[in-house]
């Protein structure tokens, strides 16, 4: 079930919701959703936050350069072990608590990350990355 709820909104800020929605291919009424979806979970989880990237908006952990995926899979590494994982990405225990806790809520699309990530090929990497390069060490 769905609910309509209404607002006002600012004639500049229609317009950067229209702006930011053609170049995602949304409409103004979809952003209002998702936007708010996102703020709730931010007002939940106060260590996360959300950033456009290059395989679209996702959550990363405030403060730090590692997208909540990349803590979910390490730490998958670690057996969700959260001391291991604050000692390897060298962050406070409690951010990567924190990070755990968004996946423990929300896996669903976090999974979804963790498998594309590790189901990608160097090609796959370089539609993202045009930038990157492949060494082969030892040949």
């Amino acid at each position: 079930m769905t609910y309509v709820v209404s607002g006002r909104f600012q004639p500049n800020q229609v317009e950067r919701l229209r702006k930011y929605g053609r170049r995602y291919g949304h409409t103004p009424s979809q952003l209002v959703v998702y936007f708010t979806e996102e703020a709730l979970r931010k007002a939940e989880f106060s260590g996360i936050e959300f950033r456009d990237s290059s395989i679209g908006r996702i959550p990363y952990l405030t403060g730090t350069g590692l997208a909540i995926w990349e803590v979910v899979m390490i730490a998958k590494d670690y057996n969700m072990d959260a001391h291991k994982v604050a000692e390897y990405t060298q962050n406070p225990i409690e951010w990567i608590k924190e990070a755990l806790a968004y996946y423990k809520k929300y896996p669903d699309n976090i999974d979804e990350l963790v498998e594309e990530n590790n189901s990608m090929t160097y090609e796959d990497l370089k539609k993202i990355l045009p930038g990157l390069r492949l060494f082969k060490v030892g040949e």
